[in-house]
């Protein structure tokens, strides 16, 4: 072999360290990390409980309502499921990721034993209401099914009844800061649907949808946690799917 050629064979060597150094870090730090799934169906890896972990209700394992029990979520062993055992109020605690999110297209399926009361609270803040409303008319903007808590009723009320699985996509638009952190714009709830039914366009939200008596609902941030309701209710959860929007 020329000289030439061994310079090719050693420049195209580290061509290919290079970029099997980079194809493992990406591997080790970066796939995982953008996978959309925030619930791997077997443990509560990823989440934290808001408040004292002791008092939480939230377990794994396969959840159903016995007809002799309807207002109780019985839990058998098994997985795929993210279930919270509250029997009353107060009796478990909220739950929300890790990660944390801004733009976001949110996926997942619920179930909620009679009389059930829970929600999905986008960065923690602005929640789109879970509640036994099947059959309720009209739909209002605190205790229907897919409200969007406190700020707009729903164009119909799409709730099954208790016991059944039932479905929800969001998707949601952060709040804007400027370079000094005031917030320039509102967030938004681009779209939301219940159970195949659109529910929501566009819908402003001009600060968080709890309790102002909450530390924090008292101020906005760009990013935030996906953040369960498990203190007002049993609730079930599965298939829970986080996926980025691109900002617009």
């Amino acid at each position: 072999m020329d000289e030439m050629g061994m310079i090719k064979m050693v420049i195209f060597g580290r061509h290919a360290l290079a970029a099997g150094c980079i194809l493992t870090l990406l591997m080790a730090t970066g796939c995982r990390s953008r996978s959309p799934e925030v619930f791997d169906g077997e443990t509560l890896r990823g989440w934290h409980v808001r408040g004292d972990p002791n008092s939480s209700g939230w377990v794994i394992g396969v959840a159903a309502v016995r007809p002799e029990s309807p207002r109780i979520l019985t839990v058998y062993e098994g997985a795929g499921q993210l279930i919270n055992v509250a029997l009353y109020n107060n009796h478990s605690r909220d739950i929300y990721t890790a990660r944390y999110f801004g733009d976001c297209r949110v996926e997942l399926e619920f179930m909620i034993p009679q009389g059930a009361n829970s929600g999905v609270l986008l960065m923690g803040r602005y929640e789109v209401q879970i509640a036994d409303s099947n059959g309720v008319e009209p739909p209002d903007r605190y205790h229907t099914m897919g409200a969007i808590t406190g700020v707009a009723a729903p164009r119909a009320n799409a709730a099954l009844a208790p016991a059944r699985w039932q479905s929800l996509i969001v998707e949601f638009r952060a709040p804007r800061f400027d370079a000094s952190g005031n917030k320039v714009e509102h967030a938004r709830f681009l779209r939301v649907e219940l159970n195949g039914r659109l529910l929501h366009e566009d819908v402003v939200v001009t600060r968080p949808t709890g309790p102002q008596g909450d530390p924090l609902n008292r101020t906005e941030e760009p990013t935030g946690p996906l953040m369960l309701q498990g203190t007002q209710g049993s609730v079930a959860f599965r298939r829970i799917v986080v996926r980025p929007l691109p900002q617009r």
